[in-house]
């Protein structure tokens, strides 16, 4: 959100495909107790430009919630499975690389947040992917587990140097493979009796160079159902690449009907 705070996701691929459309969602929820709701849900789009490629590729997303508020704190959880048509995690895999099926990842999102004072908010929010990968030339490459994490944390201020205005500052890691390996096997030649002579060679997914981001926020209403924001971004390891930093400053209007 253009605040930089944290909302609750609706569902998993919205942190690695942000652009969708023909966006169908579905959700229910039965009150359990005094400010405590479960349900379940179910959400199926096709994703714009999760990669550098121009393609789009449809996900679907299902799954059980559970969310508590009292007004002063609240936690928000899902459990849920995320198919990708001929991806993982957003990455496009094509020849030697191609799926045999889609990607099936089970996932937990869990997010928390805590009014200290009027105005004054503190929240974090994490999530964990295992995905099931399973590769078409199953001589070439074999069939692999990856794990994936994403995590955050904010602290807001609302209504405190003047009404309407609210200051956010808030770190997190994008979502990011954290460990999984991909076996590769090739021919290197034939034995004397003429029997293929293979070579297998384990390559790392996981990233060594995490991807994190700092960011200050500030909104002010600037008139009836407009708002300026001014966004001071540092990012370290751009894209999970060791000492690629970028700085951002964004200034922008939002308006609200």
């Amino acid at each position: 959100s253009s605040s930089g705070q944290p909302a609750a996701t609706p569902s998993v691929w919205a942190s690695f495909a942000p652009q969708a459309r023909n966006v169908v969602r579905m959700e229910t929820g039965w009150s359990l107790a005094s400010h405590v709701v479960a349900g379940a849900y179910a959400s199926s789009a096709k994703a714009m430009h999760a990669t550098r490629r121009a393609e789009g590729y449809r996900i679907r997303d299902f799954g059980t919630h559970a969310h508590f508020d009292d007004g002063v704190s609240a936690v928000h959880m899902r459990i849920g499975q995320v198919h990708e048509n001929g991806r993982f995690l957003g990455s496009k895999s094509e020849g030697a690389y191609a799926l045999n099926r889609p990607t099936r990842s089970n996932y937990l999102h869990v997010s928390a947040r805590r009014q200290l004072r009027p105005g004054l908010t503190v929240g974090a929010s994490l999530m964990r992917l295992r995905s099931h990968v399973d590769f078409r030339h199953n001589a070439f490459v074999a069939d692999t587990q990856l794990t994936a994490q994403s995590a955050g944390a904010y602290l807001s201020l609302a209504d405190m140097i003047r009404p309407g205005h609210r200051l956010t500052l808030h770190h997190g890691a994008p979502l990011a493979v954290t460990s999984g390996t991909i076996r590769q096997t090739s021919v290197a030649g034939y034995t004397d009796d003429g029997v293929y002579r293979t070579d297998s060679t384990d390559v790392a997914l996981g990233v060594t160079a995490r991807h994190r981001m700092t960011q200050i926020v500030y909104q002010a209403p600037l008139a009836k159902h407009i708002h300026g924001f001014a966004a001071l971004a540092r990012h370290d390891n751009w894209s999970h690449r060791r000492g690629l930093d970028n700085n951002l400053l964004m200034l922008g209007l939002t308006m609200k009907r």
